[in-house]
């Protein structure tokens, strides 16, 4: 998976930031620093004296960070997600033969849903078949 591209300037400030965490930490380096950390924070409390309050303060930074990830991967996914979601739009917009009834269909109702599968399917037999 390649890393997030920079957000154009006119993004917010925090998503800007959001987008910079992503990429950053999607690199192999975030992970090697990840792991380092670790280890170190967990060799630390084998040698320390008071082990159980360095695990304790290790396992709540570490809950604090996984915490924030969930939240930057989410906004992430969630903005590439409707871009791809335009584009697509666009192109079905474009495509004379196109059913236009498809660029609304994250709003559509189940029984909608289940006609677009129903004619899919047929749509793709008969592909199958010729």
């Amino acid at each position: 998976m390649t890393a997030a591209k920079s957000p154009p300037p006119d993004v917010s400030a925090v998503s800007r930031a959001i987008h910079f965490l992503s990429a950053w930490s999607s690199k192999a380096a975030a992970t090697a620093l990840a792991l380092v950390a670790s280890l170190v924070v967990l060799g630390w409390a084998l040698l320390s004296r008071d082990a159980d309050q360095t695990l304790i303060w290790f396992a709540a930074v570490a809950g604090a960070v996984t915490l924030v990830m969930v939240f930057v991967l989410q906004h992430t996914q969630t903005r590439q997600q409707e871009a791809l979601h335009h584009k697509l739009d666009e192109v079905l917009h474009a495509l004379p033969e196109a059913d236009n009834k498809l660029i609304r269909l994250e709003t559509a109702s189940d029984s909608e849903l289940v006609e677009v599968e129903l004619r899919h399917t047929a749509l793709r037999d008969d592909a199958h078949d010729a």
